[in-house]
């Protein structure tokens, strides 16, 4: 059976802060430093009233409607996320119930760190190609800004986003060819139970990057290049898990793939790390602009859950797609608010946040 993508959606938040405020606040690098190795010019800031799941809703309202199919027909929903808010409620029966008033579908949420997204994707793959159901709608939504300590060098480059994708058989605009995992119990980033900031088990150093993102990523897309008889030549873009925009370049260098086949589907500079919806955006950017018969290579790590690599062929049915929706570039790009750090501080409540809310701000 026939399954791929039929649709997708972002949403971004309109907030941003810029890496050098952030700096300028705790003077805890070189800012050009950070702006030379990192790439990172700014970051998204959360409203007080955005989390995972407003992000998630309004990201696959807009997939839905990219694709013109309503949320009664949505037959599972599989939410990936590394900062869900709530450890035992399913954030995916939330944001279904902001969709539809239908009760008849499977949901389940998926926490992987941050390869949550393409974890989401391939559980929903494999649902369709099992026949278990007729499609699903896969969200990856992050707040990974929320969840870094004040002070710590990550606050600078660290966002929040998300990414909507609705698979099914019919009228696909990219096939999914096939999939491959690579793991291993690696020391890179935890959230203890019933602490709010994420800890770095490991110093933010390039052996971290080299012997946790590259190994894991490179592990991954070398076993799904041999499972599909394929090389990197073989495919026209190249999609990878943005932490910062080094982070990706520095893995298409290892792969040997061309900068120009990586270079479309990059916008961290913009928006910072914005976790497992990372992979998905950067996906829409590149099926954006991808011509029929094109392939896509998309890699996803997750910090200590290993990496996910998924293979894609581009259908003629894009050109149809393309007709009704709107550019994923001008969701990252347009309409910005700039804010200062006491703003950001505020909108995401670094420093205060009662157990029960009297309003958005207190």
């Amino acid at each position: 059976m026939t399954c791929g993508i039929i649709g997708y959606g972002i949403n971004i938040p309109k907030r941003r802060i810029k890496a050098e405020n952030v700096v300028a606040v705790w003077k805890n690098t070189d800012i050009d430093m950070l702006m030379s190795v990192f790439q990172v010019n700014e970051r998204t800031v959360l409203n007080s009233d955005e989390d995972i799941t407003t992000l998630a809703v309004e990201a696959a309202r807009c997939c839905l409607k990219n694709c013109g199919v309503s949320g009664d027909d949505v037959h599972a929903v599989f939410l990936g996320t590394a900062s869900n808010p709530d450890l035992s409620r399913a954030t995916s029966t939330v944001v279904m119930s902001a969709l539809t008033s239908n009760n008849n579908y499977y949901a389940a949420d998926i926490q992987s760190a941050e390869k949550s997204g393409t974890a989401a994707l391939i559980a929903g793959h494999a649902m369709i190609q099992s026949d278990t159901t007729r499609n699903a709608l896969v969200i990856a939504s992050d707040t990974k800004n929320r969840h870094i300590a004040p002070g710590d060098l990550r606050e600078s480059y660290s966002g929040a986003g998300a990414a909507g994708v609705f698979l099914g058989t019919e009228h696909i605009i990219a096939e999914i060819d096939d999939t491959f995992s690579y793991h291993s119990n690696f020391p890179d980033e935890v959230r203890p139970e019933d602490e709010r900031y994420i800890r770095a088990l490991m110093p933010l150093t390039r052996d971290r990057l080299e012997h946790g993102y590259v190994k894991h990523s490179t592990g991954a897309m070398n076993g799904l290049l041999n499972k599909v008889k394929k090389t990197m030549e073989n495919y026209d873009y190249f999609v990878a898990y943005q932490p910062y925009p080094a982070a990706p370049l520095s893995l298409a260098k290892v792969m040997s793939v061309d900068r120009k086949k990586i270079l479309p589907s990059l916008y961290a500079d913009l928006t910072g790390d914005i976790g497992c919806a990372s992979a998905l955006v950067g996906l829409s950017k590149v099926l954006d602009i991808a011509s029929p018969g094109e392939k896509i290579m998309l890699c996803s790590y997750g910090t200590g859950a290993g990496a996910d690599a998924v293979s894609l062929t581009v259908t003629d049915e894009i050109l149809t797609y393309r007709r009704n929706k709107v550019s994923m570039t001008s969701l990252i790009e347009d309409q910005k608010i700039y804010v200062d750090y006491s703003e950001a501080v505020k909108y995401e409540f670094k420093y205060v946040r009662p157990d029960q809310s009297l309003n958005t701000f207190l």
